[in-house]
């Protein structure tokens, strides 16, 4: 079997998955504003994309600082490319979601398959699949009126899911990226026994779309603008989109702002970004994030950190700059 038939094999795959009758829920994803530096969080085909580079890296994010029981998410993944040809992609990213009396973990394992193109560009096909763990600690749960629930106990439940997507770039030059990270969902497990599957329910389906170009702009500065879009065809408001436009210094140096638009066009939130990149792989970045949501505006503040490691595959003493 040729490297074109298995392309088109995943593709037809992927496209079944977000588009078929009988698909699944889809679980929220935790946001992160830096999710550039490590898409494998929300696109399997991801895997593998930086050649002759392994790359771990970590995220903290902590929302809306200030009010208790807000979101935070942590995630730790890492990815590279096999074979003689570096045409296989594998990733594995362990990301937790705890919010209140809530947690939830997922460990996903991808698998990227690579087709080069004629113009230099790769196309690349991922899948991804494993498991969720869910956790809820309601021992000290209270009602509305402050006064303990004793009803109220330990909730846990998990179960599998999956998910696909395509990615199509040119190294250090552009990205496009289509997935659905997540097809199965689960009815919330409290005060039940189990998470309650439901598989014929394509409405709480999310498809994220992102893009990126990176231009010239002087003779040591670059400039990247980027764009996520995400599709939730439950929500009342099911189109979100994230802005970002990035500089960068020497190829080492990044400070960048982003601005997430609720609807496609109310702002909801804005961020500034900076980065570190090490010509030896070690990466470090910081976003700083203020929320527009009335509700959450006298604690509008959220950080996130991320920490990276890149290793070379090559005899090189140092690594080739990256953008994406």
């Amino acid at each position: 079997m040729n490297g074109k038939s298995i392309i088109l094999k995943v593709l037809a795959v992927v496209t079944f998955l977000a588009f078929g009758e009988m698909l699944v829920q889809a679980q929220p994803l935790g946001r992160y504003t830096q999710y550039n530096f490590n898409k494998l969080l929300i696109n399997p085909a991801y895997a593998g994309t930086i050649e002759d580079v392994t790359s771990f890296t970590s995220f903290y994010r902590k929302q809306w600082a200030g009010i208790e029981g807000a979101p935070t998410n942590i995630a730790l993944s890492g990815n590279g490319a096999l074979g003689k040809r570096k045409r296989v992609g594998l990733g594995v990213y362990l990301a937790g979601d705890i919010a209140g009396f809530t947690n939830q973990y997922d460990l996903m394992v991808s698998y990227a398959y690579k087709i080069p193109m004629e113009n230099g560009s790769i196309v690349s096909a991922g899948i991804q699949g494993g498991m969720f763990y869910y956790y809820a600690d309601l021992i000290n749960g209270t009602t509305p009126d402050g006064v303990p629930d004793n009803a109220l106990g330990l909730e846990r439940a998990w179960g599998p899911n999956f998910g696909a997507g395509i990615y199509y770039y040119k190294n250090n030059k552009y990205s496009v990226g289509f997935s659905a990270p997540y097809l199965m969902n689960y009815d919330s497990p409290i005060g039940n026994d189990t998470a309650s599957l439901r598989p014929t329910d394509a409405r709480r389906t999310q498809y994220i779309l992102t893009g990126s170009y990176v231009m010239d702009v002087g003779q040591e500065l670059k400039l990247k603008p980027s764009v996520l879009v995400r599709y939730l065809p439950v929500f009342s408001n099911p189109l979100q989109v994230d802005i970002t436009g990035s500089l960068y210094i020497r190829d080492i140096f990044m400070v960048g702002t982003s601005w997430r638009l609720d609807s496609g066009v109310k702002p909801e939130a804005g961020a500034f970004l900076c980065s570190y990149r090490s010509p030896k792989g070690l990466r470090f970045g910081y976003a700083y994030e203020y929320s527009f949501i009335s509700k959450v505006s006298g604690y509008s503040s959220s950080h996130e950190v991320m920490v990276g490691f890149d290793i070379g595959n090559t005899s090189k003493g140092y690594l080739e700059p990256r953008f994406f």
